[in-house]
């Protein structure tokens, strides 16, 4: 996890905020492009960023945040086109995760997931899939050793669809693997995945299927009930 400055930003925020902090991770997804973000009134949060790493979590007073995204390090570029001043809100004890990843056609887009990390039931694990790659519609197969698996069909990429899939599974070791959909393509995987009880795992797919990379991330929240 990289270390970043965002807590400043509660300090500098005109709008009114409730109590309460939320927790926020951000991931790069865009290969190819290494960015810094900006907070309004905060300065830059994020000073260099590259594909594949992921910041915090951070715990965020609830409220609305305006960020924007530049090109290189520090922050001294204008706004990428399509990432300036785009308002960001965070609930009172809200677990979210914004992506900068490309969407199904490779346009550049900023998802915000207010992930559901409410305690697992006792005993299962809790999977959520989210497609946030430069790809088609997408299969997810989620396989034990023993031959049974859970399938997710049709997944698709979250700036045309913001839900994504989610698995209550029993906990064990699962090779996970993404397919074009309805087909045998394999676009990701297999890729080893461990799940314990009482934790939920949020799954992102990010990069590119045009000359890759395409790879999964995966952030692990702690929690039963």
């Amino acid at each position: 996890m990289r270390s970043v400055y965002l807590l400043v930003a509660s300090m500098a925020m005109s709008t009114t905020l409730l109590a309460g902090p939320g927790a926020v991770t951000v991931i790069h997804g865009i290969p190819g492009l290494r960015v810094s973000a900006s907070v309004a009134g905060a300065g830059c949060a994020i000073p260099d960023f590259n594909f594949g790493e992921t910041a915090g979590p951070l715990a965020l007073p609830a409220g609305t945040y305006m960020v924007s995204l530049h090109p290189g390090t520090g922050c001294t570029g204008a706004a990428i086109p399509g990432f300036s001043m785009l308002p960001i809100h965070v609930g009172e004890d809200e677990n979210v995760t914004l992506v900068a990843h490309l969407m199904s056609d490779g346009t550049p887009f900023l998802s915000r997931f207010g992930n559901a990390v409410s305690p697992v039931y006792a005993g299962r694990s809790r999977v959520i899939l989210h497609h946030t790659a430069a790809a088609p519609d997408v299969d997810v197969k989620l396989e034990r050793a023993n031959g049974t698996a859970a399938v997710v069909v049709d997944l698709a990429n979250a700036s045309t669809a913001m839900t994504p899939a989610l698995l209550e599974l029993k906990p064990g070791t699962y090779e996970a693997s993404v397919y074009v959909a309805g087909t045998n393509t394999r676009a990701i995987g297999p890729a080893s995945l461990n799940l314990e009880a009482n934790v939920t795992y949020l799954v992102y797919a990010i990069g590119t299927a045009t000359g890759g990379p395409l790879e999964l991330k995966v952030i692990a929240v702690p929690g039963g009930r």
